[in-house]
């Protein structure tokens, strides 16, 4: 109003679609084809909607193969978002397989003629095919057989056909055979037919079968025999005969063993000796007298010869054959002949004649035939005289001969200086023989067969010995020899004490202690083979290897009393980790060094003979006057080794004055040890029969009249005379 109040009074109006579009043009039914070809482009589809123009959306999806679903979908929508959905499926399947455009039919092919499966082609209603095959064989006869091969055609659907072809390698020639020439064989000579030889066939092995064998009987053993052959391959195609004809035919003339021509004295009855017929495989042959001659010879003598002749069934003749009977004087006179004889060269002789024979037809007289000489070794030679005897009818004995033999069996002499003493140092020169002497020449080859043969004597002299043999020309040879004797000359040894041996910071010519008992330990040329030393005998000892270094030092020196190896000890070798054996060897109260002096003198001496090879041979026997012996010190010579060829004499000892007597060392050996190496020769009377005699006390064994302190004692002198090298010298 005027004052400015209102009233204010209103209404509504709503506007509402509820309403959907509708949709047209979509097929009513689902679709359904074969080929994706065949699918229709989309329909003309529209929407309608009674308050205007409403939104149409199409959507599609495929899914799956063969068959394959499509979805064709449209949605209407309006401006109040009432929608309407319409839609319909096309089905895609493809189940008709393909088809063969052109097929394959069977055959069959000549084995050995080159042939080929015939592909198939195929189409298929909705576009390309895939074609596979596979081929199986079935063995026929001989090499034939059947092929099969399948090709399968598959379209995209896997709907497939499948086409066959059989191809049949057929055998329908007959083989082929090389026919063999006919033959002839000799009667009695191994025969057989010669078969034919199939020709090569590609289509299998052929098999020779014989149709028939037909024999003719002929003249005597001979025949005629045929044989028919025929081929058949695997396949029982057959070839046309084959034949051959082999004759067994005799031409062979029958055999006759003659007998020899013959001869009788006159006055003696005879008969010709016919021939033997030779067996004859082919027939039974029959002897015929050719004929019968006689000649005149002088006097009542003569000659009669008859020949014969075989004729076989087959009527072959074979060769003739004759004998001649002689009748005639013909013995000739006898001679008692005399044997051969030998004399020695320079000896007379000659010829002893034979002695004729009484003949009662008359008179012999004996004739010289030929006297030969020939000439052998030296002044030898061999005589042959000949002799004859005749008698009045010109007959003439064999021939006696006699060889006389003029041989040489007496060596040459020779007259030579046997032996002399030479000085130490002086040259050692042998004189060749050569005042020779032979009784049958002149000739002499002297021979060197021992050019210098150094030995030691019973008195550690060294003897320098040469023989020659001289033969004359008949081989006789005798054999001579020089000796020369070297005195004067001291000759050094070398030892190590047990001390020394146990002592492992000691040396010797600069070897450490270890290296040099590894070193006697070890196979000589070798680094690492062990050289065992073995203590005792076979069932009683003990064995020390190259592992044994540390125990050996460990062990030595020995003490206590000299004893046999424990009894049942067996054969042991000392372990290098207890340095003992089981059972053990017994130890001094400390339990460290060995309670067997004579184990431990034994042992050392056993290395000292490795440390100088030459203290083996070192003469104990006959060598040392009242078993005593001296040894004086050595000096290194310009090499500065103690053992070697340069050492020199200590003439000067301790005090270095010289030859003062203090250079001098004694030693003596018990007469038992001395006494006991004469006894036995098996041991000999040197360092090596010591050391077996000291064996035989460590096994128990028997010693002869050497009691084992004897023995230990004898060890320890030879040790302890040579110890660190010293020579032996006469004693003053």
């Amino acid at each position: 109003d005027a004052c400015g109040n209102a009233t204010t009074n209103s209404y509504q109006i709503t506007v509402n679609d509820t309403n959907a579009p509708t949709i047209s043009g979509v097929p009513t039914a689902n679709q359904f084809f074969s080929c994706p070809s065949q699918i229709p482009a989309l329909p003309a589809v529209s929407a309608d909607d009674n308050c205007g123009t409403p939104a149409l959306v199409h959507t599609g999806s495929t899914n799956g193969s063969c068959p394959t679903l499509i979805t064709r979908r449209w949605v209407a929508t309006d401006t109040c978002g009432n929608a309407t959905t319409n839609s319909y499926q096309i089905t895609v399947n493809d189940t008709n397989p393909p088809t063969i455009l052109v097929g394959t039919s069977n055959k069959s092919v000549e084995c050995g003629t080159p042939w080929t499966f015939n592909d198939p082609s195929f189409t298929d209603n909705c576009g390309s095919v895939t074609v596979t095959n596979s081929t199986s064989t079935n063995q026929l006869c001989g090499a034939t057989f059947a092929a099969t091969r399948i090709w399968v055609a598959r379209d995209l659907c896997n709907n497939s056909i499948s086409a066959t072809q059989v191809v049949t390698v057929v055998d329908t020639t007959p083989p082929g055979l090389t026919c063999t020439t006919n033959k002839s064989v000799e009667c009695g000579t191994p025969w057989t037919f010669d078969p034919p030889t199939p020709v090569a066939d590609a289509c299998g092995t052929n098999r020779l079968i014989i149709v028939s064998t037909i024999t003719n009987q002929l003249c005597g053993s001979t025949f005629s025999a045929t044989r028919v052959w025929r081929a058949i391959d695997a396949c029982n195609n057959t070839s046309a005969p084959c034949s051959q004809v082999v004759t067994v035919v005799d031409t062979t003339p029958p055999g006759l063993t003659c007998t020899t021509n013959k001869s009788v004295e006159c006055g003696t009855p005879w008969t010709f000796d016919p021939p033997t017929p030779v067996a004859d495989t082919c027939g039974t042959n029959r002897l015929i007298i050719e004929s019968t001659v006689t000649n005149a010879l002088c006097g009542n003598t003569f000659s009669a010869t008859r020949v014969w002749r075989a004729i076989d069934a087959c009527n072959n003749t074979s060769a003739p054959c004759s004998q001649v009977v002689t009748v005639v004087d013909t013995t000739p006179p006898g001679l008692l002949c005399t044997t051969n004889k030998s004399v020695e060269c320079g000896t007379p002789w000659t010829f002893d004649p034979p002695t004729p024979v009484a003949d009662a037809c008359g008179t012999n007289r004996l004739v010289i035939e030929s006297t030969t000489t020939n000439a052998l070794c030296g002044n030898t030679y061999s005589a042959t005289r000949v002799w004859r005897a005749i008698d009045a009818c010109n007959n003439t004995s064999a021939p006696c001969s006699q060889v006389v033999t003029v041989y040489d069996s007496t060596p040459p002499t020779v007259s030579y200086v046997v032996a002399w003493t030479n000085q130490c140092n002086q040259p050692v020169v042998f004189i060749t023989p050569t005042n020779i002497l032979d009784g049958c020449g002149t000739n002499f080859i002297t021979v060197i067969t021992v050019p210098d043969s150094k030995t030691t004597d019973g008195l550690n002299r060294v003897v320098h010995t040469t023989c020659w043999r001289i033969y004359d020309a008949c081989s006789n040879s005798v054999e001579v020899c020089q000796s020369i004797t070297v005195v004067d000359c001291a000759v050094e040894y070398c030892s190590l004490t047990q001390g020394a041996y146990g002592n492992s910071g000691g040396k010797f010519n600069g070897i450490p202690r270890p290296t040099l008992i590894q070193s006697l330990l070890t196979v000589p040329n070798t680094q690492t083979n062990s050289w065992d030393l073995v203590l005792g005998k076979s069932g009683r000892s003990i064995r020390f290897t190259r592992d044994s270094v540390s125990c050996i030092i460990k062990r030595l020196p020995a003490g206590g009393p000299a004893a046999a190896l424990p009894s049942g000890i067996g054969n042991q070798t000392l372990l290098p980790d207890a340095c003992q054996t089981s059972p053990e060897i017994p130890l001094d109260r400390k339990g460290i060094k060995f309670r067997n002096v004579l184990l431990g003198q034994a042992v050392t001496l056993n290395l000292n003979a490795r440390l100088g090879t030459n203290l083996f041979g070192f003469v104990l026997t006959n060598a040392i006057s009242g078993n005593r012996f001296c040894t004086m010190g050595a000096l290194a010579g310009p090499d500065g080794l103690m053992g070697t060829k340069d050492d020199q004499l200590d003439t000067k000892g301790p005090d270095g004055i010289q030859l003062s007597g203090d250079e001098y060392s004694s030693f003596t050996l018990p007469s038992s040890v001395i006494n006991t190496l004469k006894a036995d020769p098996t041991l000999g009377g040197n360092v090596a029969g010591l050391i077996e005699l000291a064996n035989r006390a460590l096994a128990g064994q028997s010693t002869g009249s050497a009691s084992l302190g004897d023995i230990s004692s004898a060890c320890g002198a030879i040790n302890e005379a040579f110890d660190e090298c010293r020579f032996l010298v006469p004693c003053p």
